[in-house]
C-alpha cells in the first residue's frame, strides 16, 4: 500500500507517522537490516508500554486512514491481520 497524504518522518531506516496525541506511532521499514528478514514491515508502536505490534508488509496506507481514530482502532486493524504477524512482534 502506498503512502497516501500524511506526513511521515524518516528516522534512520524507518518512516514514522505519529498519532495526534503522540501516545503511539506507526513505523514502516522497507528492508529491515536487523534480523536479516529483508521484508517490509509495518509496526504499531505504543509509547506508553513500549509494545510493538508488527505486520509483515506495507500497511502505511491502511494505518493512515485510521490513525486519527486512535490506538484502539489501529490495534483492531492489527488483530484482523494476524496472519501477517512478524516473528519480531510483541504478543497480545
Amino acid at each position: 500500500m502506498a503512502i497516501q497524504s500524511k506526513a511521515w518522518t524518516v528516522m534512520g531506516e524507518n518512516s514514522i507517522l505519529n498519532s495526534d496525541d503522540a501516545s503511539f506511532y506507526i513505523s514502516f521499514n522497507a528492508a529491515p537490516s536487523w534480523g536479516n528478514t529483508g521484508h517490509e514491515e509495518t509496526a504499531l508502536c505504543n509509547r506508553k508500554d513500549g509494545t510493538f505490534y508488527i505486520l509483515n508488509g506495507d500497511y502505511r496506507g491502511a494505518y493512515e486512514k485510521i490513525i486519527n481514530k486512535g490506538y484502539e482502532s489501529c490495534l483492531k486493524f492489527y488483530k484482523r491481520h494476524l496472519i501477517h504477524k512478524s516473528s519480531w512482534s510483541n504478543e497480545l
